[in-house]
C-alpha cells in the first residue's frame, strides 16, 4: 500500500464482509467493525496516512474521511445498500478524482469547494457484471484505466473521447485482476 500510495495508484482492500480468513484474507470478523489482522494493518496504515489526510470509499459510494479535518467530498454517485462501489483515484491537482462501480461506470468526485472534475468517456462498461476492480488516472489527469477480472485494462478520457481499448494482460490460470497501475 506504501508503494501504491508514493506512485500515485489506487489500491482496494477487499473483501467487506465477515470471514475467519480460512479462505482468504478479509478485514473484519463481525459486522460492528471488529478487525482481523489484515483489516487492523490496513487502518493502521490509513492512520499513517493522517499527516496528508485519507478518504476511503465505502460499498455505496460514499468518500469518508478516515482523518478529522478534511474537506467534505462531493460525489456525483452513490448506490445506498448495493455494495458496488470497487475503487477510487485522486486527480493530480487533488481537488477531485473518479469512483469506479463493478460494472465499470467512472463517477466523478469532488473534494469541497471545488467543482465536479469533467465525465471521464470509457472505452469499456459490462452492463450487469460486476468486474471491474481498479482505476488509475496519468499524472497529466487527462487520461486513465480500470482494470476488471478478467485481466482487462480498459482506458478512458477525462473530458475528452475513449482511448480504444480494452486490452488484456495475460494472466495465471485462475488469477483475478485486482489493480491497474499507469505508467505516463
Amino acid at each position: 500500500m506504501t508503494w501504491a500510495g508514493t506512485h500515485n495508484v489506487s489500491y482496494l482492500a477487499w473483501s467487506w464482509d465477515t470471514a475467519t480468513c480460512t479462505t482468504g484474507p478479509a478485514l473484519s470478523t463481525s459486522y460492528t467493525g471488529t478487525p482481523t489482522p489484515y483489516g487492523a494493518g490496513l487502518r493502521t496504515h490509513l492512520a499513517g496516512l493522517a499527516a496528508g489526510g485519507a478518504y476511503v470509499l465505502d460499498g455505496y459510494g460514499n468518500l469518508d474521511p478516515a482523518t478529522s479535518g478534511l474537506a467534505h467530498i462531493t460525489t456525483s454517485d452513490t448506490w445506498p445498500g448495493w455494495n458496488i462501489a470497487r475503487a477510487a483515484a485522486l486527480l493530480p491537482g487533488r481537488a477531485g478524482g473518479y469512483a469506479l462501480e463493478g460494472w465499470g461506470g467512472i463517477h466523478p468526485f469532488a473534494v469541497d469547494p471545488n467543482p465536479l472534475p469533467p465525465a471521464a468517456a470509457s472505452s469499456g462498461y459490462w452492463s450487469c457484471q460486476d468486474v471491474t476492480r481498479g482505476i488509475a488516472v496519468d499524472r497529466a489527469g487527462t487520461l486513465g484505466d480500470v482494470s476488471t477480472t478478467a485481466g482487462e485494462a480498459a482506458p478512458f478520457g477525462v473530458g475528452t473521447p475513449a482511448p480504444s481499448g480494452p486490452t488484456t494482460a495475460a494472466l495465471p490460470s485462475g488469477a483475478e485482476g485486482r489493480g491497474v497501475i499507469v505508467t505516463s
